[in-house]
């Protein structure tokens, strides 16, 4: 079963990256409220755009990860892919990979858990900044969010 052990190492490989994507935004966090600190939106909004296209990069591993699962669910004629499905009818040779597999899911939720968490306190200081800038006319609130989003390529909620 070359082909279980193939797809497990892909899936593994998949959500690592994802995981690497997740970790790298967070560490872009201190640096974003830095620069939100000191109004500096000449450099925030590069930042904002990078962090946007390693959150697509994250996003674009979701298709491979569903991938994989969807061809591991139907080797173990399981509806849904669930480790735990996977480990009732895995022969014993493949828990240990399975085991590390769970092991780097959880590592992927935590991320983004944390990462959603920062994201939202993020999207209030620079809330703020806007309405700073707005009061002293520098740039109107709605300009400061439309520019924010486009480097972020984040949809109007």
């Amino acid at each position: 079963m070359k082909e279980m052990e193939e797809k497990l190492d892909a899936l593994m490989a998949a959500y690592g990256r994802q995981l690497h994507a997740y970790r790298s935004v967070e560490n872009a966090a201190e640096q974003e409220r830095s620069l939100i600190a000191e109004g500096d939106m000449d450099r925030l909004l590069p930042l904002l755009q990078a962090k946007g296209e390693t959150m697509e990069a994250a996003r674009a591993e979701d298709a491979e990860i569903q991938r994989i699962q969807q061809q591991l669910a139907a080797v173990f004629a399981l509806e849904t892919f669930t480790v735990s499905g996977v480990l009732e009818g895995a022969p014993a040779r493949y828990r240990q990979r399975l085991q590390a597999l769970a092991e780097r899911i959880q590592e992927v939720v935590d991320a983004l858990e944390q990462l959603e968490r920062n994201e939202s306190e993020l999207e209030g200081q620079l809330r703020e900044l806007a309405d700073t800038h707005q009061g002293t006319g520098r740039i109107s609130q709605s300009a400061v969010r439309q520019r924010a989003r486009r480097a972020y390529r984040k949809e109007k909620p």
